[in-house]
């Protein structure tokens, strides 16, 4: 029991510490492009909403900037320097520990929710949603996003809320049951619209996505602007939309903002794409002043051309992430040497003298090259310890491997202190390897 508790121990150390400074470098490459994100959109003011959602997406990728090479590289390598300083396996703990905390309740607060969701009553007049979503696929290339929209669901709530979209897999729109029975069907049918082109494009996915990197990253005060940022672009963005297809006049659509804002309450649960947010009217006055200033012809082929590029911009970045930064374990074929106090004499033996060997993950010296390495080094200790296969994360944060103590009189005297068949070293060097 003593040795598991003792596994544990290490590795949490050891993960906590890994796992953190992986956070913590991703947040500074954060801290550095996001700036330029935000002076672009504002450069960008009057284009497309399109464009500027799309700007912030690339910001999804930065979260995966932990084990990019640029850390070990030039000016940068002072922040990898003084974070292996300062950062102790404490920090990381109480850290992730918030990061538990918060995940733990945004899952609760969501099973809750869709709780909810599923008690409410399921309308069965649907024909009016499968006409709006042959209108908003028309022009569409790809017929899965049309078989994927008319798996959405219409619930009625006898809440007064603002109407709102939610679900991955399986989609839904809720409405409250005064706008079915009492509102004008131009009306209804521009509500229903807006929330249809929330789930079509994906804007549902990107809010869950930026709750995650909010609980992973919850001291980066960028990514709470970022996700208000795209809160707001994908309302304004379905708004545009929204005018094209139901051919709604901009003021009558205007007008129905206001007037929802005016007499239906926000739904709580930020994961979902609400139609209006009853105390956020600075951000209602950007929604009305961006219909009245953006042109909406040719809105549909101008959008999917943007996601077009978008897509692969995110794609490409990602890729290059990828590629410039460290795998997720390497493995350490070099044999180090060092004293008995842990100095290190050699870091490669082998690129001074070839006088080792690893055969069967253990040690092969050749006796009289020792020899002469020991009096060329000017070694008196007793033992010198050979490290290797060690198991390294990014550079100089590893674990695990083997380590021979061999007897400088005599190099057939060796000691292993790590046995590879010890359970306790297996599940430990597993651990090392694919949990972090």
């Amino acid at each position: 029991m003593k040795e598991i508790l003792e596994i544990i121990k290490n590795f949490s150390d050891f993960a906590a510490v890994f796992c953190f400074t992986k956070c913590i470098k991703a947040m500074v490459c954060a801290f550095i492009l996001f700036p330029f994100i935000l002076i672009l959109r504002k450069t960008l003011k009057n284009a497309n909403t399109n464009i500027k959602l799309g700007l912030l997406l690339l910001f999804i990728p930065m979260v995966f900037m932990g084990n990019s090479k640029l850390f070990y590289y030039t000016g940068f390598v002072k922040v990898t320097v003084f974070l292996n300083k300062i950062i102790k396996p404490e920090y990381g703990k109480i850290y992730f520990a918030v990061v538990f905390i918060l995940l733990v309740r945004y899952l609760y607060m969501n099973i809750v929710f869709n709780h909810k969701i599923r008690k409410l009553k399921n309308t069965e007049n649907r024909e009016i949603l499968l006409d709006i979503i042959e209108d908003i696929t028309l022009k569409d290339r790809v017929v899965l996003i049309k078989k994927y929209l008319q798996k959405t669901k219409l619930y009625i709530t006898e809440e007064n809320i603002s109407p709102f979209s939610g679900g991955i897999l399986k989609p839904y729109i809720v409405l409250p049951r005064d706008i079915i029975e009492n509102w004008e069907d131009k009306d209804f049918k521009a509500i229903l619209i807006h929330e249809l082109l929330h789930i079509k494009s994906g804007h549902i996915i990107y809010f869950i996505i930026f709750d995650l990197i909010k609980i992973y990253w919850w001291i980066n005060p960028f990514v709470y602007i970022c996700k208000k940022l795209v809160q707001e672009d994908a309302e304004k963005a379905c708004d545009e939309s929204t005018v094209y297809y139901s051919q709604i006049e901009r003021q009558e659509y205007g007008n129905l903002l206001l007037d929802m804002t005016c007499v239906l309450n926000e739904v709580e649960n930020r994961s979902i794409a609400s139609f209006v947010d009853r105390n956020g009217f600075r951000t209602l006055k950007k929604r009305l002043l961006n219909l009245k200033k953006k042109s909406i012809e040719r809105l549909p082929e101008i959008n999917r051309k943007i996601s077009g590029v978008f897509l692969i911009c995110l794609v490409c970045i990602t890729c290059s992430i990828v590629m410039t930064s460290y795998p997720r374990y390497t493995k350490i074929e070099e044999i180090s040497v060092y004293d008995e106090k842990i100095n290190i004499i050699t870091y490669d033996i082998n690129k001074e003298c070839q006088i080792a060997w690893i055969v069967d993950d253990r040690l092969v010296i050749d006796e009289e090259g020792f020899r002469e390495y020991i009096l060329n080094n000017d070694i008196h200790d007793e033992y010198v310890y050979l490290s290797y296969g060690t198991i390294m994360k990014v550079p100089g944060v590893g674990g695990m491997g083997y380590v021979g103590m061999v007897s400088t009189a005599d190099c057939t005297d060796i000691i292993y202190l790590i046995d590879d068949n010890n359970i306790k070293n297996i599940i430990l060097e597993f651990c090392i390897k694919y949990l972090i």
